[in-house]
C-alpha cells in the first residue's frame, strides 16, 4: 500500500448560502417563489423545509464552526465567498463583510488549516440576477472586478482559489433542465451560460495572476464515471460522450487557464442501452455508492498533468 505523502490535504469543504444563513440572492428569492412552493407541493413535500433561511447561521457563530474543523483534526477546507454580502450593489463593497472572512482566514492559519476559497459557488447578487444573470457578457466583466477585490483583501492569506463550482452542472440544471434558478429550458442559453462561465473563469485566472503569479488557481468540475455497462458498441459510445461532455468540455477549454483540477466526484453511471442505468447501491439521497469511480476518474484526467 503507498502512504499519502505528508503534505496530502484531508479538509471539508461547505458553500456560503448552504451554511451562512440570512443571505439575499437569486437563490433566496427563488426559494421563496409560489412557483418554487407549487412545485414541492406537487411533489407531496413542504416548501418551507427547502428555504435555507438562517441554515446553520455559521455567519453568526463562524468561530464555533472554525474550531469543530479543529477538533476533526483536518488540515484544509474549502469554502466560498457570498458574492451578494460582499457586493449588495454594483462597485458597491462591504469592507465590514470583506473583514469578516478574512478573520476566519486568520483563525484557519492560526490553526494550520489551509483555506481553499471558491468565489462562485451557484448564487448570485440580485442586481447580476436583473441584467440576465450567467446569459449576459456584463456579468463576466462584473465578476473579474469581485474577484479583484477579494484578492486584492485575502490574497496575502490564500493560495489556493477556486473560481467557479460545477459550471456544467448549473449551465444543465438552470438552463436546460430548468429545476434550478432562474429555471429556464433552452438548449441555447445552456450552451451560453457555459461559455460565459468559462470566459469569467478565464477572466477571473487573469486577475489573479495579475496580483501575484505564485497563487494557486483552478475551478471545481462535477466528474462523473461513465461506463459500459455490457461491452456493445453502443454503450461505449454513450459512455464516451457522456465523458467528454460532462467531465471533459470545460475542462479541455480551460487547459492553459488552471494550476489545478477541483473534482467533486458522486455518480456512476453504467450504460446499458439507457443512459445513466444506476445500480442498486445508494445513499440515503438515492445517489449510488461506487467509491472505484473516483479512481477511473482520476486517472482519465491524468492526461491534463495538473
Amino acid at each position: 500500500m503507498t502512504p499519502f505523502p505528508k503534505n496530502f490535504f484531508w479538509g471539508c469543504s461547505t458553500s456560503a448560502h448552504q451554511i451562512e444563513g440570512h443571505v439575499t440572492n437569486d437563490w433566496s428569492q427563488w426559494e421563496q417563489s409560489e412557483r418554487r412552493a407549487e412545485e414541492l407541493k406537487k411533489k407531496g413535500k413542504n416548501p418551507s423545509d427547502f428555504i435555507a433561511g438562517s441554515a446553520c447561521d455559521s455567519w453568526e457563530h463562524a468561530e464555533t464552526d472554525l474550531a469543530c474543523l479543529n477538533q476533526l483534526g483536518v488540515n484544509a477546507y474549502r469554502f466560498s465567498i457570498e458574492w451578494s454580502r460582499v457586493e449588495p450593489r454594483r462597485g458597491e463593497f462591504n469592507e465590514e463583510v470583506i473583514e469578516r472572512y478574512r478573520a476566519s482566514i486568520m483563525t484557519l492559519r492560526q490553526n494550520g488549516i489551509e483555506p481553499f476559497v471558491t468565489l462562485w459557488h451557484f448564487t448570485v447578487p440580485l442586481w447580476v440576477r436583473d441584467q440576465g444573470g450567467w446569459e449576459s457578457a456584463q456579468t463576466i466583466e462584473d465578476f473579474a472586478a469581485f474577484t479583484k477585490r477579494i484578492v486584492e483583501a485575502l490574497g496575502e492569506d490564500v493560495r489556493f482559489w477556486i473560481t467557479v463550482n460545477e459550471p456544467i452542472v448549473y449551465a444543465v440544471q438552470s438552463y436546460l433542465i430548468g429545476v434550478w434558478p432562474p429555471q429556464q429550458k433552452s438548449f441555447f442559453k445552456t450552451i451560453r451560460v457555459a461559455h460565459n462561465l468559462m470566459r469569467a473563469h478565464k477572466r477571473a485566472y487573469e486577475v489573479i495572476k495579475a496580483r501575484n503569479p505564485e497563487l494557486q488557481i483552478g475551478l471545481s468540475n462535477h466528474s462523473i464515471h461513465f461506463s459500459a455497462k455490457q461491452p456493445l458498441l453502443f454503450n461505449q459510445l454513450i459512455a464516451r460522450v457522456g465523458t467528454y461532455f460532462w467531465n471533459e468540455w470545460f475542462l479541455n477549454r480551460a487547459r492553459n487557464h488552471q494550476d489545478f483540477i477541483g473534482i467533486n466526484y458522486y455518480f456512476h453511471k453504467s450504460v446499458d442501452f439507457q443512459f445513466g442505468k444506476k445500480d442498486q447501491i445508494v445513499s440515503d439521497l438515492n445517489w449510488e455508492l461506487y467509491p472505484e469511480g473516483l479512481g477511473r476518474v482520476l486517472l482519465s484526467l491524468k492526461r491534463f498533468h495538473k
